[in-house]
């Protein structure tokens, strides 16, 4: 080996060094550094192999004082005067392009300086005694735990407990005369080694090693796409959200604590995206709970409230945005099902064209755009209630709201606004009577929920219709046909409208139309229907059967006492089909009841006062209440029928003159 001239020192050593040097001698041993060898553990080797006691004489020997305080961005290339020019490899050192400001290098990776851990060591003890030297990777901060033998990093000594630095006088003992090739480490959490595995595969740019993250469903491929320097950042800024939810303040990144945090944040990544969502629901009750603890967050704006995601591992990141857009889109997945503060704005070419979920709360505009409502009626009806929605806190001037999407699907609300039975009746060219009665035994079923006083939803009306016309087939030729429309406005029950209705939609019975256009105006039936259901009721009725008019005319009984007494005396399960009873069901009946409106007329109080009379002197076993067949008249009412033992015992018991019930309730009362 020849020695170096005096003009390679001079230029080596630099033209502003005032200090005046001999030309250094080349050492005895001279290896060459690993390829994924530590540059600082290499000079604490080089130092070692020549039984040189520190790195401060290597110093020396090429012109620096031993005062001198090495850093982080010290030119490795000045070891060549020692070395040789042949011995270090090109741009050896942690220091990348000049113009790169802040940054370091680790095994050709560009990565911030304040993720390298120059002054305190990181060491795995096994693979000490595999490799007998440092590793580059170990030189980040973030190496808290080895891949391979899936324990924790040694930082303390473990007899003397004297922290490892990384410039030590020997590689393999500490001061205390202890091997740290022989010291016990703890295990590392499965979390842990798969974290510690993307690092690694990072590094070396190959993932053939990941078992542990692929196992616990790692986001490997969108980790892998980012840089060393960027999932540093990520890992950094995980931890800095855990230590201000345990803290309660904000800690810097070059604080100690984070890495003794990481493993935490290792359980972040597992089970992706599920854990990662759970954090952000942890920071969201933080807040709410803690307010006071964090500052300049915006409480209503989704991505100023995450702001530790959307600004400081996206925004900022500038052109590698692309890289941390996973973690964006696991955020706002959340926010969409949950956030209910103010409507997401997705801002940006990128976020746009993620492939999220529909929101669940969105801007009244956006809700009536997406459902098809007038934007308007959508603005009444959520600030009425109607719709499922959450009124904005700090909206004074003019209230903001937020629909809740889902729930609205899930109840399936109606367009419009609710319609009675006149316009449904309108809607089916039917009477108003029939279209409820269509209602009620289910033969338009209520899928949607309408709002007002109406019951009925326009949509279910449509959909009922639709599915009478599609059954609908054409005409052809002369055969005799008899229009819907006479049996709709018939003066038959609408009891067996209904069961018309209802075979001609389960195909039991053909319905045609003439025009080249379907309506319910014109719709024909192959058969008078009319005609024997009217037949039918006849043969039912027989001859010595009356209707209700007949036996109010007869007794003298009201048209609601009639009707009611015609149900009630009617064969069971044919109340609704035939509205007439038998001359002596009748008669025996009156002969135990009357009206009480007839003792009310006779004490010449109101029925209502008769009524209350009986029911506070304990005679309610005396009364009968029979309900009407007409069950939608409004107002409803009773017709309540008593007993003749009533009358004897008010003869006998209450032996006054008239008004004698009226003066007994008014004293009972009193």
């Amino acid at each position: 080996m020849r020695s170096l001239s005096p003009k390679e020192v001079a230029g080596a050593i630099g033209s502003k060094s005032r200090t005046r040097v001999c030309p250094p001698m080349l050492l005895v041993r001279t290896p060459a550094p690993h390829a994924n060898e530590s540059p600082a553990g290499y000079l604490v080797r080089l130092a070692n192999e020549n039984a040189i006691s520190g790195v401060r004489k290597i110093l020396s020997l090429i012109g620096f004082k031993s005062r001198f305080v090495m850093t982080v961005g010290w030119n490795f290339g000045r070891l060549a005067m020692i070395l040789g020019p042949d011995v270090l490899p090109d741009k050896f050192g942690y220091s990348h392009e000049r113009n790169a400001r802040g940054q370091v290098s680790v095994q050709g990776h560009r990565v911030a300086s304040e993720h390298i851990g120059f002054d305190r060591a990181r060491l795995c003890p096994e693979c000490l005694k595999e490799h007998g030297y440092v590793l580059a990777e170990w030189d980040l901060k973030a190496c808290v735990a080895c891949h391979k033998h899936k324990c924790m990093m040694l930082k303390n000594c473990t007899r003397c407990g004297e922290r490892i630095k990384v410039i030590r006088p020997n590689l393999f003992t500490c001061r205390c005369g202890a091997d740290f090739r022989e010291a016990k480490t703890v295990p590392a959490s499965d979390e842990l080694v798969g974290v510690m595995e993307l690092l690694h595969a990072k590094i070396v740019q190959d993932r053939r090693g990941l078992n542990c993250a692929l196992t616990l469903k790692f986001p490997c491929d969108e980790i892998m796409s980012t840089d060393v320097d960027v999932f540093c950042k990520i890992l950094v800024q995980l931890t800095v959200v855990h230590l201000q939810m345990t803290l309660g303040l904000r800690p810097r990144g070059r604080d100690l604590r984070i890495a003794v945090h990481l493993p935490k944040t290792a359980l972040v990544f597992s089970d992706w995206p599920q854990r990662f969502q759970d954090l952000c629901g942890e920071w969201r009750a933080f807040c709410d709970r803690e307010p006071e603890k964090v500052k300049n967050v915006p409480k209503w704006i989704f991505q100023g409230f995450y702001g530790w995601i959307f600004v400081r591992l996206y925004k900022n990141l500038r052109d590698r945005s692309i890289q941390t857009l996973f973690l964006a889109k696991a955020a706002l997945e959340y926010g969409i099902q949950t956030w209910d503060r103010s409507p997401i704005q997705l801002r940006g070419r990128t976020v746009k064209s993620l492939d999220l979920p529909n929101p669940n709360f969105v801007s009244v505009n956006r809700a009536a755009q997406i459902f098809g409502i007038r934007p308007m009626l959508m603005q009444i009806r959520v600030a009425k209630g109607h719709f499922p929605a959450r009124r904005l806190s700090g909206a004074t001037s003019r209230p903001r709201w937020v629909v809740d999407v889902a729930k609205f699907r899930e109840g399936n609300y109606s367009r419009y606004s609710g319609i009675g039975g006149l316009r449904g009746g309108r809607i089916l060219c039917m009477s108003r009577a029939l279209c409820l009665a269509l209602w009620r035994f289910g033969e338009i079923p209520s899928t949607r929920v309408a709002f007002g006083n109406s019951r009925l939803a326009a949509e279910d009306v449509f959909a009922y219709r639709k599915i009478i016309l599609e059954v609908a087939i054409r005409a052809k030729g002369s055969k005799k046909l008899y229009p819907l429309r006479d049996l709709l406005w018939s003066l038959i029950s609408n009891e067996e409208k209904v069961q018309v209705l209802r075979n001609v939609r389960q195909g039991d019975m053909k319905v045609y139309f003439k025009k080249r256009r379907r309506s319910f105006r014109d719709l024909y039936l192959g058969e008078d229907v009319v005609s024997k259901i009217r037949e039918n009721l006849k043969k039912a009725i027989g001859k010595n059967c009356i209707g209700a008019g007949v036996i109010a005319k007869r007794f003298g009984l009201s048209a609601t006492e009639a009707s009611a007494l015609v149900c009630y005396l009617a064969p069971e399960g044919k109340a609704e089909r035939l509205a007439t009873a038998t001359l002596r069901n009748v008669e025996g009946f009156l002969e135990k009841f009357v009206p009480l409106r007839w003792y009310a007329q006779k004490a010449e109080v109101a029925p209502s006062v008769m009524y209350s009379a009986v029911q506070s002197h304990g005679l309610s076993n005396c009364l009968l209440e029979l309900p009407p067949v007409r069950r939608l008249s409004a107002p409803k009412r009773r017709a309540i029928f008593a007993n003749r033992a009533l009358l004897a015992l008010e003869e006998r018991k209450f032996n006054v003159p008239k008004g004698a019930f009226l003066q007994v309730h008014c004293e009972s009362q009193e």
